[in-house]
């Protein structure tokens, strides 16, 4: 297994993931950092909030970037 940090991006502000979480591959890894992100916008439409965070920047252990997913991506609308 491999291990992934979930960064979150704010207004050109990185916030590091410092724990981490364990996955198989990079594509499961993408899906749960997907999941993570609806899970944020439900959050705040629960709230009535406006989500801050723009995307969040999935890397490996080694700090190879696997991924981007802008927040918009994950909002179905319709």
């Amino acid at each position: 297994m491999t291990k992934y940090f979930f960064h979150l991006r704010t207004d050109g502000i990185l916030e590091l993931d410092e724990v981490g979480a364990d996955f198989d591959t990079d594509d499961l890894a993408v899906v749960d950092a997907s999941n993570a992100a609806r899970e944020m916008v439900l959050d705040a439409v629960i709230t009535g909030e406006t989500p801050l965070v723009q995307q969040f920047e999935i890397t490996r252990e080694d700090g190879t970037l696997i991924g981007i997913i802008p927040i918009q991506a994950v909002i179905r609308l319709g």
